[in-house]
Formats: structure tokens, C-alpha cells, sequence
């Protein structure tokens, strides 16, 4: 095709040609070769200005330069590709480059952004309602939540990716989600469910001939084995992985399998080998930028180290506790901290914020109600606590607060701005300092910043009446923890966990998926005398009939070639709680044998002979009709009454409108403090959307929504835009006003606003004879952020009269 495009002159022709050489070249892992072809295709799209292609090329630059490790030019040209789709309204393209920035933000360290770029091309795909595309999107924001140790949220998004995938079908994404949600279940410490996604991740592999994949599969297969002390069998899949790694050229997953060999040949004593090859997987992290992967390496190499004569190893564990504290894996990096027995210092800095002006600063601006009021009183507080003569803050509009160490507000000369970018609107400015501010180290910007965002936070909620939300204080002292609802509609299920959970019980707990039935069954452990023992959760729907058993009651060494013996969750729920979740899926030949527990205490392992006592109390759930399901012998009636002596049945959320209020309040501030935003508080009509909702998956589906609007919003208040697009589309239908909702929810400022951004763009272009980069420099932007402003408002170019 490139000679053919070469003969007839066809630029076009030879840009298509030198793209999917690249691509070929990319995916035989030739990245040289794929950039350089890639780079020539690009340099003849720009000539021929056709932005879809231009866009389409450097996506494909983005992921080869993001795969050979070069994450700062990979992130580039994905912005650069984002923001030509979004400048020509390509909305599927838009969803692929918020995906492939989510890829390179997970290996440049800032997770936050990376979930939230998974959020966006969530919200994009969904409008197109490709099942592929989201079951992908699920994955990814669920893997992420594996490797931070969320693994609940992790299981929920990966359940979801995997009926996805199937229902679309999508045998690749299919693939992709076993292996993370074999991960998730191995951290789960549910090794069935584990080897269960193995085998059938493995099997499509094969199928498919995904080669890469099947070596994470196969390494990810190894490290059970590992866990579970067979390690020929650890050895022989990772010796197949690492042939796989070799042929593909996949370095990351060739770091993992040398970290995996260097952990194998330290548990077998190989000390040598061991430090040989985790040295191997650092060196190999460190030059493509997988900090996640290089923190576990250099923790594997760290405890080799600390295990010889010199006692080394403490530098590589500290590296590794400092990269897992900033990606907020907060499990791993408190084993670290037990490790190593205290932290790494922090970095010296020259300034310190002080604590108290930051808290006080937060109250001041949740609680202030006028706008000239907070001003005064918030200048004050900073003038007081830190070591500057004066501050100042100047507002869009002209108005101007200012003190100085006088107390006068006059006028004086501002050296140091701090403009508040994450204000929608953009129309404050907040200053600090005068010329002697900028004389002193003390103080810098971006040691400021977080006053900037608390000054921005306290105007906006001044200027704004946000709905109102219940407070979050505790107004009955006895309120039971975690759970919300304790003065309205569940105060007959408060009442009832009070006078059961001291006792030993067994209780059975009804409602539909999603009413916070778990929620309910840890409150009752906390509350009984068993709290200081385990609370261990089995979802019985979730693991495969014929590996239940072994699960539950444990299997013995040798009950078939290569099985280690294994404790079964009963017995490591020792003086503890056992939570059987979703039971009325459990066989009838395994009832049987739950019922002699419950009769007994006593059980045998799979493949054993020995009674063992089982000190364990036992809380059971389900979503399906127990009583009727025993009727109809789909159920044993005995192991009913058993688990029902105690019955509580909680209400489906539809049912307890009155609590979405404070459950909205919950949640907005938990993740608004989780993910670092800024969001106060739903608008007034987004919460009568909320409350009208009929929330099908209950309060967990209410939680999701939620926690996916906080990542999106860029305003201190959600509204209706940020809420997925089903219940936006439900609420549409469900009455006339929905056609209407967009414009009326815009506020007369909103509108005087967009008015006031067009004018201003149109004056900017025609003086400037419409040329782009003039105007831009009159606005004071960018020439990308005026296109997009352009694409906006739809402002074209007046088209020029004939003769």
C-alpha cells in the first residue's frame, strides 16, 4: 500500500499506509520503528489538516510511547488527541482518549485522576450503550480499586464488567475481568473463586490466542500456587509466562514474573537467585514507570535484603512505603510501616501550614452565609496565623477586600495571585501578600493553594443557597454505627439488633440486593461479645457449587494429586462471626451439612474424618422468599427455622424515601474527602431527582451514583448533569417537565453569563478578523480552550459574500 501510495502521489493514501505500519510495528513491540512510522503519518495528516486522522494518530503515538515507558510524551499527545475529538464533537473518540489517559495517569502515580478519567469515558460510552465498551470501563475503574485494596468496590464494578462482557459477548474483555476479578478473589483470601477465574481466563486465552494475556493469567495462577506451598506447579506456570513475556515483549508483565520467580526462590531458600531476579523486576519497573509494580518489587527485595548478614534493605522498603502512601494503598503501606517499625521522614520544608488556620478556615467556609462577612473574617484569620503583613481578595467584578497589618483597607500593590480554577463559573481571583510578601521564603504558591481553594469554597457558598441536608451530628447518643435511618424508617430494625447482638443467636437477615444486609451483620458483631474476634463474609452465590464446600469446612492434604491441606472459613471465623450471604442459593446436599453445624457445632474438613468444634456464630442473608422456596422443596425447612430464629427484614430504599436525604449528605461528604473534591452539597432539583427515584439496586446503587457524580463534578454543587444518563432518562419520561428540565434548571446568571462569554468571544474574533490566534490573545487563553469555547456557543465564521 505504500509503494502504491508512493507511485500515484496520494498523501492520503501513504498517511493511512505509514499509520498501520506503526501499528503493526507497535504490536510486534517494535516502538522505535512503530514511533517513527507513526511520526510520518502524523506530519502528512497535519499537512492535509484532517483532524479526525490527526486525532486518530496521536492516540496511537500516546499508547506507543505509553507502553515503551515514556509516560510525559504519552500523556501529550493523548490530551492533544482528547481535545481535537472534543474540538470536532467526536463522542465515542472522546471515550476511548478519557480511557487511554486513565492508563497513563495509573502509571504516572495520580490515581484520583486516573479514576476519574475512567468515570468520564464511563459516562461517554454509556450514551452510546455499547456493552463492550462498558464492561471495559468497569474493569478498569475496578482494577484500580484492587490495586488499592478496595477490593468490595473492586468486586462490585468487576461483577458488573463480567455480565457485561458476557452480554455483549466480548471474549478480550471477558478475559480481562477474570483475571482481575481472580486477583480480587485471591486478596479475598477465597482461593476457589480464585482458581475458578484462572481456568476460564486461561481457556478463552487459549481460544483467542492473547498470548499477553494468557502470561498474566498464567503468572497471576502462579502466585496461588505460591500461596498455597506447591511450587512445582508455581514454577512450571511462571516458567510459561515468562516464555509468553519473551515472544510478546511485554515488560510489565515480564517485571511481575521476575518479581514472581525472586519471591519463589526466596521461599525456597535461593537467596542469590532470589535478590537476582527482584533486582531484575526493579530495574525493569523503573524504566517503563510502573510505580504500583515497582513498590511491590522493591518490597519482595527489600524483605531479601533485610534477611542477610549486613541487614540490608530498609532504603528499598522506605521507597516502596513513600510510592504506596502516595497511591493511597493504604493496606500494603501499613504492613510496610509494621515492617519497618516507623515511617520515612518526610521531606523538610520550609513553610508549614498552620493546623489551626486550616480548620478554622474549613468551618468559616461551610458555615459563612454573607459574602462581606466571611471576607473580613477570613482575611483576618490569615493575617493572623501566618507570617505576611497583609492579604487581599479581589473578585471578578471589581470588588476588592483587603487588610493590612494596620487594619486599614486600602489599596496596595499585590505580588502573589492565586486565581481559583476550580470555581465553574472562573470569576473569582484570590490574592495574598504585598511587596514584603514577596520578598520572604516563607511563603509560595503552591504551599498556598489550599488557602486559594478554601477562600474560593467560602464565596461560593455565600453566593449560593445549596439545598438543604440534614446535619451529620449524632442527635441520639445510643445511634447505632454506620448505619442511617435510626429516627425514621428502621427504627423497628434498630430496636431489634439492640436486644439480639449480645446474644448468640442465629439471625436471618431478608431484603433485596443492595438494603445494606452486610452493613446490618457487622453492626450485629460489633455489638456482641464476639467483636474482637474475625467477621468473615461468604457470598454463597458467588463461588461455584462444587468448591462451597471445600471453602466453608476446609479440605485435607492429599484428597486429590496436589492438595495442600487448607482451613475452610468456619474455622478461621474462630470466636467470631460467619456471615453467609445470599443462602437461598446454596445446594440442598450442602444444606444439609450447614445444618449439622447449626445443630452440632461440629463439621469435617472435605476429604477428613476428624470432628472439628466450630466457635463461630452464624448470620445468614438473602434477597429470595425462604418460607415459599421451602414449600416448594427448593429449600430445607429445617435449616429455615434454624437460621430464623431472630428475622429481620430490611426495606428497599424506594420504601424509605425520608432517609435519601441523609444518605445523600453521607455519601457526598464521604467521597468528597475520599477523592480530594471540593462538592458540598446537591442542588435543589437534584435532589428531588434523587428522592423520586425509584433506585432499583438500593441504597448500594444510590452509593455508586454518587461516589461516580462526586469524581465527575466540577462545581461545589451537584446537579442533574452529573447523575448517569438512565436516571436522567427515567426522570425525563417520567412526566412533561422532563423535556423542559435543562433550561429551567439554569439560573438567570448562568444565562447572563453564557451571554456575556459569547459576546466577549465574538468581539475578541471580529476585531481580530477571525484569526484564532489573535483572538486568543485578547481573551487571554489558549487557542485550543477558544475552540472549544467556539464549538460551545456554535460560533462559526460568517460566510464570506460572492461578487
Amino acid at each position: 500500500a505504500l509503494k502504491h501510495a508512493d507511485s500515484s502521489g496520494d498523501l492520503a493514501s501513504r498517511a493511512d499506509a505509514l499509520n498501520n505500519l506503526g501499528l503493526l510495528a507497535w504490536h510486534r513491540a517494535d516502538f522505535d520503528q512503530a514511533i517513527e512510522y507513526l511520526t510520518s503519518a502524523l506530519s502528512l495528516r497535519e499537512e492535509l489538516g484532517t483532524e479526525h486522522s490527526i486525532a486518530a494518530t496521536c492516540n496511537n503515538l500516546s499508547l506507543v510511547y505509553w507502553e515503551r515507558g515514556d509516560l510525559t510524551e504519552a500523556l501529550e499527545f493523548q490530551q492533544r488527541s482528547l481535545g481535537l475529538k472534543e474540538l470536532i464533537g467526536d463522542r465515542y473518540g472522546i471515550g476511548v482518549s478519557q480511557l487511554n489517559l486513565g492508563l497513563i495517569y495509573v502509571d504516572l502515580g495520580d490515581w484520583d485522576k486516573a479514576l476519574e478519567c475512567y468515570f468520564r469515558a464511563l459516562a461517554e460510552k454509556e450514551q452510546s450503550g455499547d456493552k463492550a465498551d462498558i464492561a471495559l470501563c468497569y474493569n478498569n475503574i475496578g482494577e484500580l480499586y484492587l490495586k488499592r485494596g478496595r477490593l468490595d468496590r473492586a468486586s462490585f464494578y468487576l461483577e458488573q464488567a463480567l455480565k457485561l462482557a458476557k452480554a455483549a459477548p466480548s471474549r478480550w474483555v471477558e478475559s480481562e475481568v477474570l483475571g482481575n476479578l481472580g486477583e480480587c478473589a485471591f486478596e479475598q483470601h477465597n482461593l476457589s473463586r480464585a482458581l475458578n477465574c484462572y481456568q476460564e481466563d486461561r481457556r478463552i486465552c487459549l481460544e483467542t490466542d492473547d498470548k499477553e494475556e494468557l502470561a498474566e493469567t498464567l503468572r497471576r495462577w502462579a502466585e496461588l500456587d505460591l500461596a498455597q506451598g506447591q511450587f512445582e506447579s508455581c514454577r512450571t506456570r511462571i516458567g510459561e509466562a515468562l516464555t509468553l513475556c519473551e515472544k510478546t515483549g511485554a515488560r510489565r508483565e515480564l517485571g511481575n514474573v521476575h518479581r514472581l520467580l525472586g519471591e519463589l526462590a526466596a521461599k525456597l531458600g535461593e537467596r542469590a537467585q532470589a535478590r537476582s531476579e527482584l533486582e531484575q523486576a526493579v530495574a525493569i519497573f523503573r524504566t517503563i514507570g510502573k510505580n504500583y509494580e515497582l513498590a511491590r518489587a522493591l518490597t519482595s527485595l527489600g524483605l531479601v535484603l533485610s534477611e542477610e548478614p549486613k541487614g540490608e534493605g530498609g532504603a528499598e522498603l522506605s521507597e516502596a512505603l513513600v510510592i504506596l502512601r502516595n497511591l493511597g494503598v493504604e493496606a500494603r503501606a501499613r504492613e510496610l510501616e509494621q515492617l519497618l517499625g516507623h515511617g520515612p521522614e518526610a521531606p523538610k520544608q520550609d513553610f508549614q501550614m498552620p493546623a489551626p488556620l486550616l480548620s478554622e478556615l474549613v468551618h468559616l467556609a461551610a458555615t459563612s452565609s454573607e459574602l462581606d462577612q466571611f471576607c473580613a473574617q477570613a482575611l483576618n484569620l490569615i493575617t493572623r496565623e501566618l507570617p505576611i503583613p497583609g492579604a487581599a481578595i479581589v473578585l471578578r467584578n471589581g470588588r476588592v477586600f483587603q487588610i493590612d497589618d494596620t487594619g486599614n483597607r486600602q489599596t496596595t500593590t499585590i505580588t502573589l495571585a492565586l486565581e481559583l480554577n476550580r470555581l465553574r463559573l472562573g470569576t473569582l481571583v484570590v490574592s495574598l501578600g504585598t511587596d514584603a510578601l514577596a520578598d520572604t521564603s516563607l511563603v509560595h504558591q503552591k504551599q498556598l493553594a489550599p488557602l486559594a481553594e478554601l477562600v474560593a469554597l467560602g464565596i461560593f457558598h455565600a453566593q449560593s443557597q445549596p439545598a438543604p441536608l440534614p446535619s451529620r451530628t449524632q442527635p441520639i447518643l445510643d445511634r447505632l454505627p454506620k448505619i442511617i435511618g435510626a429516627e425514621t424508617t428502621l427504627r423497628e430494625v434498630f430496636d431489634t439488633i439492640r436486644q439480639v447482638a449480645p446474644t448468640r443467636a442465629n439471625v436471618l437477615i431478608l431484603g433485596e440486593s443492595g438494603t445494606g444486609k452486610e452493613l446490618v451483620a457487622r453492626t450485629l458483631h460489633e455489638l456482641s461479645d464476639r467483636k474482637d474476634g474475625p467477621f468473615v463474609v461468604v457470598n454463597c452465590a458467588a463461588i461455584p457449587e462444587t468448591l462451597l464446600e471445600s471453602e466453608l469446612f476446609g479440605i485435607e492434604k492429599g484428597t486429590a494429586t496436589g492438595v495442600t491441606e487448607r482451613k475452610g472459613r468456619f474455622e478461621a471465623a474462630s470466636g467470631g462471626t460467619v456471615f453467609l450471604d445470599e443462602i437461598g442459593d446454596m445446594s440442598l446436599g450442602l444444606q444439609a451439612k450447614l445444618l449439622r453445624v447449626l445443630q452440632d457445632r461440629t463439621f469435617e474438613r472435605v476429604g477428613g474424618r476428624k470432628p472439628i468444634t466450630a466457635d463461630v456464630r452464624i448470620i445468614a442473608a438473602t434477597n429470595r422468599n425462604l418460607e415459599a422456596a421451602a414449600s416448594q422443596g427448593l429449600f430445607r425447612p429445617d435449616l429455615y427455622y434454624r437460621l430464623s430464629v431472630i428475622t429481620i427484614t430490611l426495606p428497599a430504599l424506594r420504601i424509605r424515601k425520608p432517609d435519601i436525604p441523609e444518605l445523600v449528605a453521607h455519601f457526598v461528604t464521604r467521597f468528597s474527602n475520599e477523592y480530594g473534591k471540593r462538592v458540598q452539597g446537591v442542588t435543589q432539583d437534584c435532589l428531588a431527582c434523587l428522592c423520586s427515584y425509584e433506585w432499583p439496586g438500593n441504597v448500594r446503587e444510590l452509593e455508586n451514583v454518587l461516589e461516580r457524580a462526586v469524581i465527575l463534578s466540577r462545581t461545589e454543587l451537584l446537579t442533574i448533569d452529573d447523575l448517569p444518563p438512565n436516571i436522567q432518562r427515567r426522570m425525563a419520561e417520567a412526566g412533561a417537565q422532563g423535556t423542559g428540565w435543562r433550561e429551567t434548571r439554569r439560573t438567570a446568571r448562568e444565562q447572563a453569563e453564557a451571554h456575556l462569554e459569547m459576546d466577549a468571544i465574538r468581539t475578541a474574533l471580529e476585531h481580530s478578523g477571525w484569526v484564532i490566534k489573535r483572538a486568543a490573545q485578547q481573551l487571554g487563553i489558549s487557542r485550543r480552550h477558544l475552540y472549544r469555547l467556539m464549538h460551545k456557543h456554535n460560533i462559526r465564521r460568517p460566510e464570506r459574500q460572492g461578487a
